[in-house]
């Protein structure tokens, strides 16, 4: 999988110097699956582990953006922006 790193907070990743599909900063990461559907993921946890899967996020809109994280309950918020989206998935 292709790799380039960003601040989780872009609304589309810009920096795509290894790639598309798939950006790093720190922990945290974000894979996109499709044209409006991401993955954000913990990479301090085992690939194994289904707790390093963190949540989903979905663009409805040009401005509207759903993060669904996978906690105990799992909850789903309305964000204006990708990297609102990814920040309340890692609060």
């Amino acid at each position: 999988m292709s790799r380039s790193n960003t601040q989780p907070g872009a609304s589309e990743p810009r920096h795509a110097s290894s790639g598309e599909g798939f950006v790093e900063q720190g922990w945290v990461q974000l894979e996109r699956l499709d044209g409006s559907y991401w993955c954000v993921s913990d990479s301090r946890i085992d690939d194994a582990d289904p707790a390093r899967l963190l949540g989903y996020v979905e663009r409805l809109g040009r401005h509207r953006y759903e993060a669904l994280r996978l906690s105990d309950p799992v909850r789903w918020d309305y964000c204006e922006t990708l990297e609102a989206a990814i920040a309340d998935l890692v609060q």
